[in-house]
Parts: C-alpha cells; sequence; structure tokens
C-alpha cells in the first residue's frame, strides 16, 4: 500500500493561507484595541468638558487662558489651568496612549479641548458652542505667491492653498501666515520684494523716492532731498528703495550706501560717496537688502544709474547723463 505525502506547493498553499489568516485576526484586534481607546478619549473629553462649564459657571463665562499655541491638560498646562479645572475633575484624564495629553486652547472667552483619534480625525469640544465634532484637520499651505519675487507695483494675491489666511504685513518683503484648519498646522509665507529700481530726474512730483536735487538736469550744483531750493529731482522706483540724509558727524549705517556726499545741504558743489572732505550725506537703503554704490564710465550689470557727475573725486558738478561718470548703485538682498 502506497503512502502519499503533501507536495511542496500543497504546503506552500497552505502556510498562505494561514498566514492571510492571522494577518485578519491582527487587524481585527487592532481596530478593536483602537476603537477602545477612542471611545475612552472621547469620555475623557466629555469630563474635561464638563470642568470647564462648571468653571465657566463660576467665572462668569471665562476660561482659563493659554498662549496662542495652546497646552496639553495634565502635561504642560500652566499649574493655574490644572489647579483651574482640578475642583471638578477627581483626576486629569490622561490619553490611553502613555506620554499623550489632550490639547486645550483658550484666550480667556472662546476656548476648545481636542483628542487626536486612532485614525488622526480630531474630536473637538468648542466652548463658545458647546459641541463637540469629529474632524479632519487641514494643514495651511502657502499659495503660489509663496518665495515670489515682485516689483513695488505688485501686492501679493494668491496667499493660501489651504487654511485661512492672515493679513499681508510689510511692503516687501511680505509676510502672511496660512492658519491650518480644525487644529491643523499653521505656515508662515513670504513673498520679496525685487531688487531692481530705476531712477530718473524730474522737474515735479516725484512717483517714488525722492533721493536729491539738482540744479539742471544739464549739470550745476546739488542739495539734500529736504531742501527746495531746486525743482529737478532724483526721482527712483522699486526695490524698496528708501533714502535718509546724515549731516555733520552722522555716517551712513551699516546696509546703506552712501550715494553722495555734498558740500552744503543745498547749492553745493557734491564728491563722491568715497571721499571725505563733505560731512553731508545721501544714504541709499532697503529693509533686508544691502545697498551699494559705484562711481564708473558705465554700470555694471544690476546697477542702476542714479545722475552722472563730473570729473574728479571731489568739488563736482552733477546732472542726468551729461557727465562722463556714472553714479550707480544696487540693492542686493540678504
Amino acid at each position: 500500500m502506497n503512502k502519499k505525502g503533501f507536495t511542496l506547493i500543497e504546503v506552500l498553499v497552505v502556510v498562505v493561507i494561514i498566514g492571510i489568516l492571522s494577518g485578519f485576526v491582527i487587524v481585527q484586534m487592532n481596530n478593536a484595541g483602537n476603537a477602545t481607546k477612542d471611545t475612552k478619549r472621547k469620555a475623557d473629553i466629555e469630563l474635561i468638558r464638563n470642568a470647564l462649564i462648571s468653571y465657566r459657571s463660576e467665572n462668569y463665562s471665562n476660561a482659563p487662558v493659554t498662549d496662542a499655541d495652546g497646552c496639553t491638560i495634565g502635561g504642560d498646562c500652566p499649574t493655574t489651568i490644572n489647579e483651574a479645572l482640578a475642583p471638578f475633575l477627581a483626576t486629569l484624564p490622561t490619553d490611553p496612549n502613555a506620554g499623550t495629553y489632550y490639547t486645550y486652547k483658550s484666550d480667556g472667552t472662546a476656548c476648545s479641548l481636542y483628542a487626536t483619534l486612532s485614525n488622526g480625525s480630531i474630536y473637538r469640544y468648542d466652548c463658545t458652542s458647546n459641541q463637540t465634532a469629529n474632524l479632519f484637520p487641514v494643514d495651511g499651505a502657502c499659495g503660489s505667491d509663496d518665495n515670489g519675487v515682485f516689483d513695488y507695483t505688485y501686492t501679493p494675491v494668491n496667499l493660501c492653498n489651504s487654511g485661512a489666511a492672515s493679513s499681508i504685513v510689510g511692503a516687501g518683503p511680505w509676510f502672511w501666515s496660512c492658519a491650518g484648519e480644525n487644529e491643523g498646522n499653521s505656515t508662515t509665507c513670504m513673498a520679496k520684494l525685487s531688487d531692481i529700481f530705476t531712477c530718473s530726474i524730474t522737474n515735479g512730483t516725484c512717483g517714488g523716492v525722492d533721493i536729491f536735487h539738482v540744479y539742471d538736469p544739464a549739470g550745476g550744483h546739488a542739495e539734500m532731498n529736504d531742501q527746495s531750493t531746486y525743482s529737478y529731482k532724483v526721482c527712483c522706483v522699486g526695490g524698496g528703495a528708501t533714502v535718509t540724509n546724515a549731516t555733520g558727524s552722522n555716517q551712513c549705517t551699516d546696509g546703506q550706501a552712501t550715494i553722495l556726499k555734498l558740500y552744503d545741504v543745498t547749492m553745493a558743489h557734491v564728491e563722491k560717496g568715497t571721499e571725505n572732505n563733505y560731512t553731508n550725506k545721501v544714504c541709499l537703503s532697503a529693509t533686508g537688502k544691502t545697498a551699494t554704490c559705484e562711481y564708473v564710465s558705465n554700470c555694471s550689470t544690476g546697477y542702476t544709474q542714479l545722475a552722472s557727475i563730473s570729473d574728479g573725486e571731489t568739488s563736482l558738478h552733477v546732472g542726468d547723463s551729461v557727465f562722463a561718470t556714472k553714479v550707480c548703485c544696487k540693492l542686493t538682498s540678504y
């Protein structure tokens, strides 16, 4: 009588089936464990919710205050908050996972309390509406204008792909944040102002930054931008360029460039910013940028021509493009 055993293929099939069944059982056990933990989390939120309601009823609807980022109940919350809730709770509940806590936020009036469930959703209590809800967090994400480089005529408008945008701060560089929804993370965004600026001499209102004044585009003396003897102005737009006057012992500060130095504040000869004969200085600057100036026959790439000056180092006249030496400046972002 022949005895026939199992073939290798049959043994492998049995092993695979056992593995599948074991995996299914493990998944089911994990799911059951997660469900039990989530049930506890929701019950804990209800306990703390009831404590908050009791506290607010005794404190004219005010809630214990946290900083803007909130804190964890039984964790890093200030002792004043834990002590405020302690009379209404036998013990402060903690998340079933060791070292994990429930988060609480409040500005003293509005408040929220939440736990993160096993599927990543948020079980949140809002004390303003006195409602609990199961929500999925949405992280804030910067819009297409983030890290963009724009000239002075543009203000960022494509702020956030997700999350609520804060008010734009600044006039280049611009800053804003995208606040995550349903306790999602927030992110900070920024757009930069272009380094490029343009300058010209105009007889009238300056539509940009009034740098300094000249007697005539064909050449002559100069004066500071706070004087009113001359009507022609070196006017620059873009790049966030600004100008300040430094007189006497005052100096242009770090990051600023000395465009020219003047013998007097008005009706004055000028000299290059590299000379040391005159004490009145015209200083170029821009937020977040370094300004530099040079005096050459043709402006290098990236430099903008502000004016031209007569030959020599000092006791010079200044005009539009009438003189061979050009006053060239640039702004470079940090």
